[in-house]
Order: C-alpha cells, then sequence, then structure tokens
C-alpha cells in the first residue's frame, strides 16, 4: 500500500468518527428528470465502501494496544492524550500494524 493510501484510509477514518460522511442516500445528478441516472447508485456504492474502509480502520485500532490506538487518536483526531514516550515512534509502530490489517482484509 502506497502512502498516499494509507493516509487517506486514516483521513476517511478520522471523517467518519467525527460524523462528517454521509452515509445517506444521495440524489441523482439528472436534474432535468428526463432518463435513469446511475449516479445516485454509483454514488451510494462508495458512501457505502469507504464507510466499510472506516469501519475496517476502527476495527484494527480496537485490536491494538491502547499507547498504539492513542497515538493515532492524537494524530488524527486531534485528541490530547500525554504520551510518556516518543510519539512519533509508537504513532510509525501503528501505522504499520493498521497497514499489515488493512493489507490482511484486502483493503488497498
Amino acid at each position: 500500500m502506497t502512502p498516499d493510501r494509507l493516509t487517506w484510509h486514516l483521513d476517511n477514518w478520522a471523517a467518519w468518527m467525527s460524523g462528517k460522511v454521509d452515509v445517506g442516500d444521495y440524489p441523482s445528478r439528472s436534474g432535468s428528470g428526463l432518463g435513469h441516472s446511475s449516479s445516485r447508485d454509483f454514488d451510494a456504492m462508495c458512501v457505502e465502501a469507504d464507510k466499510r474502509c472506516a469501519e475496517a480502520v476502527d476495527a484494527i485500532l480496537n485490536g491494538i494496544p491502547p499507547l498504539l490506538r492513542l497515538a493515532v487518536y492524537n494524530r488524527h483526531l486531534g485528541s490530547i492524550w500525554e504520551l510518556r514516550c516518543n510519539g512519533e515512534a509508537i504513532y510509525a509502530q501503528a501505522i504499520v500494524v493498521i497497514e499489515r490489517g488493512l493489507d490482511r482484509r484486502g483493503i488497498f
């Protein structure tokens, strides 16, 4: 997985955690009402896929040691947990665990 893609997954998870991801149905992009537009189905499918990816990241985080989880929370959710260790090193460990967890789930 590329670093950019892993960052996307973490940003997607952070948005999902903060409630910024709308899981509702999108209106069709066809404004004229003529014909049938499948964009609503496609957009809803994309939202559902993003939600599943966020849930996978959340499941991975729930299964790792609390110190690693807090480092991710501090970086991506703006939490302020005092870590009595090298926060950057702990965050780097967490990223490796998340990347491996996503790979095991077949999420790229």
